[in-house]
């Protein structure tokens, strides 16, 4: 799976002006189904470090981010779904933050340039041939008539 959509996305988000005197940008991802666990490590921005929340890092991600990194742009990657507010120890950081999401059916139809959404649930019910590096790549080259 090509990682370029998903980083030029992440890059527009960085690089939009700061507010609320804010001095970095925070992004939070939460990738319910695992899709870009492999992938995750393979995103590399410019200035941006990338934190893995995990069910047992919730207060060591807030310790870095208000006492040893109060000024790195910061990538939170977790691969869970997003946490009820009450159960959400970085709600306060999320309200301040932007959030990021996206899944692999999502980003196959923008690389194919699919636009049509009833297209969706087909592109996610084949996600197993799309996966496939090789018929993916044969896939991308068909032109539509």
């Amino acid at each position: 799976m090509n990682l370029d959509e998903i980083t030029k996305v992440l890059i527009e988000i960085y690089n939009e002006p700061l507010i609320n005197e804010n001095p970095r940008h925070i992004v939070f991802w939460y990738d319910s189904e695992g899709e870009f666990i492999e992938d995750i490590d393979n995103i590399n921005i410019q200035n941006v470090k990338t934190l893995k929340l995990t069910q047992n890092n919730y207060f060591k991600t807030r310790y870095i981010l208000e006492k040893e990194d109060k000024t790195s742009n910061i990538l939170i990657y977790a691969n869970m779904s997003k946490p009820s507010p009450r159960e959400d120890w970085l709600l306060d950081v999320l309200k301040y933050s932007i959030e990021f999401s996206t899944d692999k059916t999502t980003v196959t139809m923008r690389d194919l340039n699919i636009k049509d959404k009833s297209l969706t649930p087909i592109i996610k019910n084949y996600s197993k041939f799309f996966n496939n590096k090789e018929r993916y790549s044969a896939f991308k080259k068909i032109r539509y008539i």
